[in-house]
């Protein structure tokens, strides 16, 4: 988390696809020339590196919208900066109240407190989050939101075509969703965290952070049946889902292959 460079994180997973790896969370640029569309956009500190990011994924100008897989403030940074510019942010009904600020579902300061006292690597994190902008207002404005009904198999009209996956648990709204080849799986299922000390394998974010872990596991299932190629996490590096779910199997997560 302390040092990042453009070029070495930009990875191109399909045609007019990049997962960007953050220093601490990521997102996916989708498109090409001046139609593209953002998923996810990091710390309100990462707006630079997603622009540059962008730029070096082939794409101009503003993104048509920002999709939310959800609304916590390491994936809404660049989508209040935006939002602010005129772009649209959308997100699943059941998000909205996140994104407003009006039912929050975020780790409480006080427990990432608690545990960076007993953890390094929790301490590591917690100082890169509060650098990055964390304890910043992650609320966007109604007026400045677009809710989609989270139904299995949903098309958006969005760049990129990106088909709804339900995948509530991490957060009440959580939506993942598949674009070609591609699962862009959000926080459902990661392959890597700061807090982690396991890196490139898949696994789920720590019980602290969840809405509902039981839920949470029950939408890993359902992502490991997603006819995909490859998973675009919102943490750590892309995983081939042969391995996403072997190791998901391994790790005692219910899994129905």
């Amino acid at each position: 988390m302390t040092s990042w460079d453009t070029h070495d994180n930009v990875h191109v997973l399909d045609s007019g696809l990049a997962l960007v790896t953050g220093p601490a969370s990521n997102w996916v640029v989708v498109g090409t020339g001046d139609s593209w569309l953002l998923v996810d956009g990091g710390y309100p500190g990462d707006m630079d590196r997603v622009m540059a990011s962008a730029r070096a994924a082939g794409v101009r100008g503003l993104p048509e919208a920002v999709l939310l897989t959800h609304a916590h403030v390491d994936h809404v940074g660049a989508a209040r900066r935006l939002a602010a510019d005129g772009v649209p942010v959308w997100c699943a009904a059941a998000e909205l109240g996140n994104a407003t600020g009006e039912t929050p579902s975020q780790i409480a300061p006080e427990t990432a407190y608690a545990k960076a006292a007993a953890s390094p690597l929790w301490g590591a994190w917690v100082h890169h989050a509060v650098a990055a902008g964390g304890l910043e207002s992650q609320r966007l404005r109604p007026a400045q939101l677009r809710s989609f009904a989270a139904r299995a198999g949903n098309v958006l009209d969005l760049p990129g075509h990106p088909v709804v996956i339900p995948s509530t648990g991490h957060t009440p709204g959580h939506t993942s969703f598949q674009v070609g080849p591609v699962l862009v799986g959000g926080d459902a299922v990661v392959t890597a965290h700061p807090t982690s000390p396991v890196e490139g394998r898949a696994q789920l974010l720590d019980a602290a952070f969840q809405d509902d872990y039981e839920a949470t596991t029950q939408a890993a299932q359902r992502l490991c049946e997603v006819q995909a190629e490859v998973l675009a996490p919102g943490h750590g590096p892309a995983l081939e889902m042969s391995a996403v779910r072997e190791e998901l199997r391994s790790a005692h997560v219910p899994v129905d292959l």
